[in-house]
């Protein structure tokens, strides 16, 4: 309700939902040759689209 406060919203509907999210998950790996990670990462999610 922070951000209600802040964004000073004092009479609006709140929807409420969990953060699990069966689609979206969490990976750690270790940082090697990071640029090129990013550019590989971004282009095989691009081809799974």
């Amino acid at each position: 309700m922070d951000i209600q406060k802040n964004l000073g919203m004092a009479d609006v509907a709140v929807f409420k939902s969990s953060f699990n999210r069966p689609n979206l998950y969490y990976e750690i790996r270790p940082k090697h040759d990071v640029d090129r990670e990013i550019i590989r990462f971004i282009k095989q999610t691009r081809q799974e689209r």
